[in-house]
């Protein structure tokens, strides 16, 4: 299930109850893709920071220690513009998915999704990316 131009994408999914609540590891390296998950958003950012260009994807989660989920996707669109975020939540009283567009996330997804639907946003912020 490539997306052409795209053979695997290296996500850092963050969840800090030690789970991958955006999807799961196990679902998406069955479609294909290869996960660098981090439990700590900190740790996520200085692995960004590092190498910047390793990644074609991130998927971080609205609810996180150390940083919030749009927190992090500010700091990683500052060393990286254009980078394709997906920005998970459940609920938030502090962002919609007009507000996460207008900062520059490229997509936003209302908990719980399906594998299929989640499957397509990724494929969609890939694309978007091709087009940076």
């Amino acid at each position: 299930m490539d997306t052409p131009g795209f053979k695997k994408i290296c996500p850092p999914t963050l969840d800090y109850h030690h789970r991958l609540d955006c999807l799961g590891r196990e679902t998406l390296e069955s479609l294909d893709y290869t996960v660098l998950a981090t439990t700590d958003s900190r740790e996520a950012l200085e692995t960004f920071r590092a190498d910047p260009h390793r990644f074609d994807l991130v998927i971080t989660d609205m609810t996180m220690p150390s940083l919030r989920g749009e927190e992090l996707a500010r700091e990683i669109l500052a060393i990286r513009p254009g980078m394709p975020i997906i920005l998970c939540t459940g609920f938030s009283e502090l962002i919609d998915e007009t507000r996460a567009r207008e900062m520059g996330i490229s997509e936003f997804v209302m908990k719980p999704y399906t594998v299929a639907n989640f499957a397509d946003t990724i494929r969609k912020a890939l694309k978007t990316h091709r087009r940076i």
